[in-house]
């Protein structure tokens, strides 16, 4: 274990073992690994099953992220938590959030364990739906603008993501006018919850039914179609899901508008950016760059 990771390890232990010493946590070990967070799973006879998500660091930078503060996004998972269980969507339960000034920053939550069983398309179609016909929530979420305007959201984030990308790994990229072609081509009145990364990743399935939704640090809100461009981007809604889902607004499996464009170029861009640094693999970044490449044009 590399040096700053061995610290951070030593720094949850010794905040399990002093501030949260009643709930007797034990069997601490990791189960997986993201690029802003590493997951821990233990045990207390008071919570049962826990799994302890703790920030590699408070703040992170990418090519997608000048610099995101992780502790909003714990907090952000530990409020969401309740409004969506609330709103009967399966979530597990977030107990406990830590934050420190010496930067141990972690949250503690149920631990729900999967079975290995595939969600189905229809099951995954009508989790979306579920997601997005609850009430949103009056939280400031981290990835929104001030406004509450998803549009400025858009054009924002991709117009800087599109300059990262074509100062680094790929020059020459054209780029579009995001703002002018998202007020040429309206958003919808509705206005929902988005996870903004529902993959097989973030789904548990047991008995192929869903037990749980992982990871909201992602989370919008706004027009639903864009969620759906975005789990369309990734390869995991076919036709079938998305038949199951119901009627999907101004959605379309094939982008048909500059606006529809746009929010699967949302996605595209931020893959580049993962598979080129944050999960290097060459071919996915070949894939999702020249992908980026092709969505800039269809905006000229």
């Amino acid at each position: 274990m590399p040096g700053r990771e061995q610290a951070r390890h030593h720094q949850l232990v010794q905040a399990l073992r002093g501030e949260y010493g009643h709930l007797r946590i034990s069997g601490l070990h990791e189960i997986g690994r993201g690029m802003d967070a590493r997951v821990y799973r233990a045990d207390s006879p008071e919570l049962g099953p826990v799994a302890i998500r703790m920030p590699h660091d408070r703040w992170v930078t990418s090519g997608n992220e000048p610099q995101l503060d992780t502790r909003r996004q714990l907090r952000q998972d530990y409020r969401l938590s309740r409004h969506l269980r609330d709103c009967g969507v399966p979530v597990p339960e977030v107990f406990i959030l830590h934050a420190d000034d010496a930067g141990t920053d972690f949250t503690i939550a149920q631990y729900i364990e999967a079975d290995g069983s595939e969600l189905p398309a229809s099951e995954l179609g009508r989790l979306i739906r579920a997601v997005h016909d609850i009430p949103v929530p009056g939280l400031d979420l981290v990835c929104m603008d001030p406004s509450g305007d998803l549009d400025e959201v858009l054009s924002a984030r991709i117009g800087q993501r599109l300059e990262n990308l074509t100062a680094g790994a790929v020059p020459g990229l054209d780029l579009p006018d995001l703002r002018a072609a998202l007020a040429a081509d309206p958003a919808p009145a509705r206005r929902c919850l988005l996870h903004m990364d529902l993959r097989p990743d973030n789904i548990l399935a047991r008995s192929s039914r869903p037990a749980a939704i992982l990871d909201w640090g992602n989370a919008l809100a706004g027009d639903p179609a864009l969620d759906l461009a975005r789990t369309a981007e990734y390869g995991a809604l076919t036709p079938d899901a998305l038949a199951a889902y119901g009627d999907p607004g101004t959605f379309t499996m094939t982008p048909q508008t500059p606006r529809q464009v746009i929010y699967r170029l949302d996605t595209a861009v931020m893959l580049s950016h993962v598979f080129l640094g944050g999960a290097p693999d060459p071919a996915r970044a070949r894939h999702y760059i020249d992908r980026t490449r092709n969505l800039c044009r269809a905006l000229q």
